[in-house]
């Protein structure tokens, strides 16, 4: 189990459960934290899913832990995601996109900050009119937080930027 909370964004959130399961009965209460706070990171947004992880640490007579671990674990999302809007509303836009791709390093199924990573390469590229830097890498962002919220609308108003982007290059 050492290696597996570097690895839960990769899995599938059932297999976790099960997983977490697994640990809250085995009583390893480090281990579980981190695969929650995993989950939660990359889920925030899902509140089926969290209400599985309430039940799951309930049974075990931890729910002040559950709540705990997924109110601070948003609680750091906001503030993350925050830190990197500020970077781009005060035109730190290089700056952004580092900050961005690593808070998307560690929270691979987070829609938001995943196109607010694409969103702030976006905003470079059409203030530097160089497309060629960034391009891949943002698409790959809007993917990646279209696949994970299919259903979130800013996919859809990052596409006609870059397709804006496409048009003035042409």
């Amino acid at each position: 189990f050492k290696n597996l909370n570097k690895r839960t964004g990769v899995l599938n959130p059932e297999i976790v459960l099960e997983i977490t399961q697994t640990c809250l009965t085995l009583d390893n209460p480090g281990l579980t934290d981190k695969i929650i706070k995993q989950l939660v990171s990359d889920h925030s947004e899902n509140e089926r899913l969290l209400a599985q992880v309430k039940t799951l640490y309930e049974k075990a007579g931890k729910l002040d832990e559950a709540n705990e671990i997924i109110e601070s674990t948003r609680q750091e999302i906001i503030r993350i995601n925050n830190e990197g809007v500020k970077m781009v509303r005060s035109g730190k836009l290089e700056q952004s996109i580092s900050y961005f791709i690593q808070a998307a390093k560690g929270m691979p199924n987070n829609a938001t900050i995943n196109f607010n990573a694409a969103y702030s390469m976006i905003r470079q590229m059409k203030e530097s009119r160089e497309t060629g830097r960034y391009f891949g890498l943002c698409q790959k962002f809007m993917e990646q937080g279209h696949k994970v919220d299919p259903s979130n609308q800013k996919y859809y108003q990052l596409l006609k930027l870059t397709e804006d982007l496409s048009n003035e290059a042409a």
